[in-house]
Protein backbone atom coordinates (compact mmCIF):
# COMPACT_ATOMS: atom_id res chain seq x y z
CA UNK A 1 0.00 0.00 0.00
CA UNK A 2 2.78 2.66 1.08
CA UNK A 3 4.45 1.91 -2.53
CA UNK A 4 0.99 2.46 -4.78
CA UNK A 5 0.72 6.12 -2.20
CA UNK A 6 4.50 6.94 -3.01
CA UNK A 7 3.78 6.01 -6.76
CA UNK A 8 0.63 8.11 -6.51
CA UNK A 9 2.37 11.11 -5.38
CA UNK A 10 5.40 11.15 -7.79
CA UNK A 11 2.79 10.57 -10.47
CA UNK A 12 0.54 13.41 -9.30
CA UNK A 13 3.91 15.71 -9.17
CA UNK A 14 5.04 15.03 -12.79
CA UNK A 15 1.64 14.88 -13.99
CA UNK A 16 0.39 18.75 -12.93
CA UNK A 17 3.99 19.56 -14.15
CA UNK A 18 3.57 18.88 -17.27
CA UNK A 19 -0.04 20.45 -16.85
CA UNK A 20 1.54 23.49 -15.78
CA UNK A 21 4.45 23.58 -18.78
CA UNK A 22 1.87 22.88 -21.76
CA UNK A 23 -0.18 25.71 -20.48
CA UNK A 24 2.81 28.25 -19.97
CA UNK A 25 3.54 26.87 -24.10
CA UNK A 26 -0.06 27.81 -24.89
CA UNK A 27 0.12 31.37 -23.11
CA UNK A 28 2.80 32.46 -24.26
CA UNK A 29 2.98 31.15 -27.98
CA UNK A 30 3.58 34.63 -30.48
CA UNK A 31 0.42 33.34 -32.03
CA UNK A 32 -1.57 34.40 -28.74
CA UNK A 33 1.21 38.02 -28.23
CA UNK A 34 -2.26 40.35 -29.87
CA UNK A 35 -4.97 38.80 -28.28
CA UNK A 36 -3.27 38.96 -24.37
CA UNK A 37 -1.78 42.48 -25.26
CA UNK A 38 -5.52 43.02 -26.15
CA UNK A 39 -6.82 41.29 -22.59
CA UNK A 40 -4.06 43.22 -20.32
CA UNK A 41 -5.89 46.37 -20.56
CA UNK A 42 -9.31 45.21 -19.51
CA UNK A 43 -8.90 45.54 -15.48
CA UNK A 44 -8.26 49.31 -16.43
CA UNK A 45 -10.93 49.58 -19.18
CA UNK A 46 -14.03 51.63 -18.19
CA UNK A 47 -17.44 50.42 -19.15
Amino acid sequence: MEEMLSFSKTFSLVYFFVIYCCILFWVFRKKNRKRLEEHRHIPLAED
